[in-house]
């Protein structure tokens, strides 16, 4: 027979709802914005192994499966460029004999695996993607890749393949950190610091998800607006014509000045500025933006926050800056002790 709650106690039940939902209410809110691809999921894991409790085993076995699918995309993408550069057969490429075998082996593997959640990469496998990933072809073709064709970190897990995806390897915290992984939600994650719950939102950069973001607005103690540094000679993946670090000026600038949030402090991240400095040595920062003057990598950046600063020029709101690394976790450590 089912049970009937009584009067009393649906009263009660309603009344400790109310001061649940009062209580969440109070609790600071501080949301994380900025353009698909800056950074700001890399932030969000940065402070639960700080504050939160870490990245769990279930974490990292399907941390180890994304890594897993990312390396299979990469491949089957740069392998595609292989056959569309005329290298229409195998022994057009330059390998020793047993190289050849396995390269051959991962390809006809390729296809099997592309629709599968694998756990791990057996060795036979493993050893083609060592082999894969040192052609001198796929080298070459692996650095003429716009950013928005593989992520940025796929060198990295290459590195790292037979470490992090063999049947007993497991990815370390460091791994999980440079996992790129498209933020198609919105994530509501809540941290005890100094005894209070601070609510975290994550909220997808996609352009056709941006409308959302009104939603999230009211009652923000904080933003915490992040721009890919590294983002200077991209073009959105929604629109090729537009250039990712303009859509990131355009898009702090609508966040900034918008009237819901003309109480929250704003925290500026220059992110990604490990990937900056290595570019900035190899393609030119004044292509991109034509009334930059100077060649310096510090120029370059001071040129780019004064882009950002010059919104916040007349403004009563406090704007803070910080030149970061979210996958540096000693270095983030420090910032995030200072902003909190």
């Amino acid at each position: 027979m089912e049970y009937s709650k009584t009067p009393k106690e649906i009263e009660l039940y309603l009344r400790e709802e109310k001061a649940k939902f009062e209580k969440q209410k109070s609790e600071p809110k501080l949301l994380i914005l900025g353009p698909s691809d800056s950074g700001k999921s890399t932030f969000l894991k940065q402070i639960k192994l700080l504050y939160g409790k870490g990245f769990s085993k279930e974490d990292q076995i399907q941390s180890k499966r994304t890594i897993i699918n990312n390396i299979i995309h990469a491949i089957d993408t740069i392998f595609k460029l292989l056959m569309s550069y005329s290298i229409h057969h195998l022994d057009n490429l330059i390998l020793e004999p047993s190289s050849r075998i396995q390269f051959q082996l991962l390809i006809d593997q390729l296809l099997s695996f592309r629709d599968n959640q694998l756990d791990y990469f057996s060795q036979p496998i493993l050893e083609a993607i060592v082999c894969f990933w040192n052609c001198d072809y796929v080298q070459k073709i692996y650095h003429s890749l716009n950013d928005n064709a593989i992520p940025t970190t796929t060198s990295y897990f290459f590195q790292h393949v037979q470490r992090i995806t063999s049947e007993s390897g497991m990815p370390t915290n460091e791994d999980l950190l440079m996992i790129r992984v498209i933020t198609k939600s919105v994530s509501d994650t809540v941290f005890t610091i100094d005894g209070i719950n601070i609510h975290f939102y994550d909220v997808s950069g996609l352009v056709h998800h941006r409308k959302q973001w009104i939603s999230y607005f009211e009652d923000v103690l904080n933003v915490i607006f992040i721009v890919s540094l590294s983002s200077y000679d991209q073009m959105m993946i929604e629109d090729e014509s537009k250039n990712r670090l303009m859509d990131s000026i355009h898009l702090f600038e609508y966040i900034f000045n918008h009237p819901l949030l003309k109480k929250a402090d704003v925290i500026l991240f220059f992110n990604k500025k490990d990937l900056f400095e290595i570019k900035i040595r190899k393609i030119s920062f004044k292509k991109y933006f034509p009334d930059f003057r100077d060649r310096s990598l510090s120029e370059a950046y001071t040129y780019t926050k004064e882009k950002f600063k010059k919104i916040a020029k007349d403004s009563p709101k406090t704007l803070f800056t910080h030149l970061t690394c979210c996958t540096d976790t000693k270095a983030m450590k420090s910032i995030i002790s200072d902003i909190m």
